[in-house]
């Protein structure tokens, strides 16, 4: 858990250069991003305790199906709340600021960090699939390479003149790394 939380850190450091506003900006929506953090995570940590039932009742093959309805359930829950805070990201954005600029500044990261969602879910539901299935060195080293890339691709990002909203695409690349890997060891290794 760690390793997941930790570049956090390294984030906030590379859009540093950005500006005071764009910063401000960055720990507004990092604020607001963790109300979506937990529905996503608790969804997967779910899932990791139910894979581990699963495999102790010697029902391997209901891994997938379960992904799936619990993969559905989130995304019954998180799309209404990422609709709403998409048309109301001004009241949502006030509690943090009365600042005008601020808000405009905020309007396009806080969509691109919303829709992070969309890859984040399935992303941390597999992970945490492959955890309950007692791999958790493999679910390590998943995270362990994509933290590198992630961090690569921060670095690439912070020589380059690029606005706030696409440092928030590490996010981006950050969960579909964890799902890609998750999904190609749950469909073609025997747990």
């Amino acid at each position: 858990s760690f390793i997941g939380v930790a570049p956090w850190f390294l984030f906030f450091v590379a859009i540093e250069h950005l500006g005071e506003l764009q910063l401000a900006v960055a720990n507004i929506l990092r604020s607001i991003s963790t109300l979506f953090f937990v529905i996503v995570n608790s969804f997967a940590a779910t899932t990791g305790s139910l894979v581990s039932n699963l495999i102790g009742a010697d029902e391997k093959g209901q891994v997938f199906p379960l992904c799936s309805r619990v993969i559905r359930l989130g995304y019954a829950i998180g799309f209404p709340l990422v609709i709403l805070a998409v048309i109301f990201y001004r009241p949502i954005i006030g509690i943090y600021t009365e600042s005008t600029a601020l808000m405009q500044i905020a309007h396009l990261p806080f969509v691109v960090m919303l829709l992070n969602y969309i890859f984040a879910l399935p992303g941390y539901v597999y992970m945490n699939a492959v955890t309950g299935t007692g791999a958790t060195r493999t679910a390590f080293i998943f995270q362990t390479t994509t933290i590198a890339s992630y961090l690569l691709y921060l670095w690439g990002l912070s020589h380059w003149d690029v606005p706030l909203a696409v440092y928030w695409t590490v996010e981006y690349l950050f969960v579909i790394g964890l799902g890609v890997q998750s999904f190609t060891y749950l469909k073609y290794k025997h747990y």
